[in-house]
């Protein structure tokens, strides 16, 4: 039976990586990092995309820190429909 415990504890660190570290994380580490800048910011209808760029020094306190994200929003409301 503990085998199968172990087993599904890392099935879920590898499916959710980011919940393990996040439980212990001091806000004031958090307050440190940079975040993500938004360019090339484009709407249309319900959808909005940006490009996020890292704002400053990485901080990898979930894992090495991504330079360059892209963002996509999809609206599902009543009033789009795709």
């Amino acid at each position: 039976m503990l085998a199968h415990k172990c087993y599904a504890a890392f099935i879920l660190w590898m499916i959710f990586p980011s919940v393990i570290f996040t439980i212990n994380v001091e806000s004031i580490v958090l307050d440190a990092c940079p975040g993500y800048r938004a360019s090339d910011i484009k709407t249309n209808g319900g959808k909005l995309t940006a490009n996020l760029h890292l704002a400053g020094k990485a901080c990898n306190v979930f894992g090495e820190d991504l330079q360059t994200l892209s963002l996509t929003v999809l609206y599902e409301t009543s009033m789009f429909s795709m």
